[in-house]
């Protein structure tokens, strides 16, 4: 059975890739209200509690977010705050909680806080889980890298490659490293379940297992455009940390759930 109460969803402005693919998926499922930093300041809290109290919310889901240390924190505990007038709030982290300065690799959800994330960002998310896990109705779903249609392709990796091969571009990479993706689509049908039932955890990564090396996804672009490109390592020498995780906690609760890999 769908879930019946209004959700308001955040984070749905021209740069909000992961609101705009929940709403798309879920906006005739749900009585859904979708919102933008034009249309609802999450850091003003008395607009938020007009706001929710306005147009009755019942859930919220937060995948609003950037990089300043002060408004992501600010956006989820002016949310947060509100939890007791709430059914349910699903709050969107990142991998970037395990401290993104060293390899990350196959972590599980109970590996956080084993290194405190240097970088502001990592750090509000770390602050905020922690914060998460301590409220009955607070739950959390760590996104790592996940790609799909609509993402920006002068910042993402798959797109700024497939660009690349239209163009006839070598596959330029600036250093090689192990990396989780996950596609995009799967996303709104956790969050849809996250509504409907009671989770048995307050967090889940949300990957596919199988990370997989840059230079292989280069080649894949390669094979699957039928061209020969050059893939160019512009740091010959050097490489990033490994960003992976572990997707066990979630495939034991939800093994109905297809965590696609890029590889396959």
């Amino acid at each position: 059975m769908a879930y019946r109460g209004r959700v308001l969803l955040t984070g749905c402005g021209k740069r909000g890739f992961v609101g705009h693919h929940i709403r798309r998926y879920l906006s005739d499922k749900l009585d859904l209200i979708a919102t933008d930093s034009d249309t609802l300041d999450l850091r003003d809290y008395d607009a938020v509690k007009r706001f929710i109290y306005k147009n009755k919310i019942e859930s919220v889901i937060l995948s609003a977010a950037t990089a300043d240390l002060d408004t992501n924190l600010r956006m989820y505990f002016n949310i947060a705050a509100l939890s007791g007038e709430l059914d349910k709030i699903i709050n969107f982290s990142s991998g970037a909680e395990y401290n993104k300065k060293h390899d990350i690799v196959m972590v599980s959800e109970e590996d956080v806080g084993n290194s405190i994330p240097e970088d502001p960002y990592g750090f509000a998310k770390y602050v905020i889980t922690q914060h998460a896990r301590k409220v009955a109705n607070i739950f959390t779903v760590r996104l790592f890298s996940i790609f799909g249609v609509g993402e920006d392709w002068r910042k993402k990796f798959i797109s700024n490659l497939c660009c690349k091969a239209i163009f006839n571009l070598p596959l330029s990479i600036r250093r090689e490293c192990k990396f989780e993706f996950t596609p995009v689509d799967t996303l709104p049908l956790l969050v849809e379940w996250m509504l409907d039932s009671q989770p048995l955890h307050k967090d889940y990564n949300f990957v596919s297992g199988k990370p997989i090396a840059l230079t292989e996804i280069a080649k894949m672009v390669n094979q699957i455009s039928g061209k020969n490109l050059g893939i160019v390592l512009l740091d010959k020498d050097g490489q990033d940390p490994e960003y992976s995780a572990s997707n066990n906690r979630l495939l034991q609760e939800l093994p109905w759930l297809k965590m696609t890999p890029l590889s396959s």
